[in-house]
């Protein structure tokens, strides 16, 4: 009902993932709620609380009431991604990609993160080079771009450029970050 999905909200906003949770799961046994905003909420409540894997059958079922729902798919892939499903989340982000190219520089950046982890250096080097052409003021490409090219690559000179790049687009760059 209207109430405990909203309600669902509240929690989400005040950072109270499972009490979120539980009142999505509720609503999903009733049959006066729209099924795919119950799903996607739960799904963020997941991702939130750092349960990919939870995330999947959730996007699954989303899926298979609309499967043209590019947004489905790129929860999902990113789900994948986390649970080191490198092939399904790259099946995922080229669905989301044949459906619509909003962010596609964001996906463009995961392709070339599983390409590296999987070491194909080429090809994620040319994944992050489109994600850039898509978007060249997203400084996580540059960093993830440099590292490449100055772990696997050995092009110090190039990567110097990427990591020059993100303290231009990036003043304030957290300690996470730079470890």
């Amino acid at each position: 009902d209207y109430w405990s999905f909203n309600m669902a909200h509240v929690y989400m906003n005040n950072h109270k993932y499972l009490e979120a949770k539980n009142q999505l799961k509720k609503l999903l046994e009733s049959t006066e709620v729209n099924t795919q905003s119950v799903l996607w909420t739960l799904a963020n409540c997941y991702e939130e609380l750092d349960i990919p894997e939870k995330v999947i059958p959730l996007m699954n079922a989303a899926i298979e009431s609309d499967p043209n729902d590019p947004d489905y798919y790129l929860k999902r892939g990113d789900a994948k991604f986390y649970t080191k499903d490198l092939v399904g989340a790259t099946e995922d982000f080229n669905q989301y990609l044949s459906l619509t190219k909003e962010d596609a520089y964001w996906v463009y950046y995961r392709l070339g993160w599983i390409k590296e982890m999987e070491k194909d250096y080429t090809g994620a080097l040319k994944d992050y080079n489109i994600s850039i052409d898509l978007n060249s003021s997203y400084p996580y490409i540059y960093m993830q771009k440099g590292n490449l090219l100055k772990t696997f690559l050995n092009d110090t000179t190039t990567a110097k450029r990427c990591f020059m790049k993100v303290l231009e687009l990036e003043t304030t760059i957290s300690e996470n970050t730079c470890r």
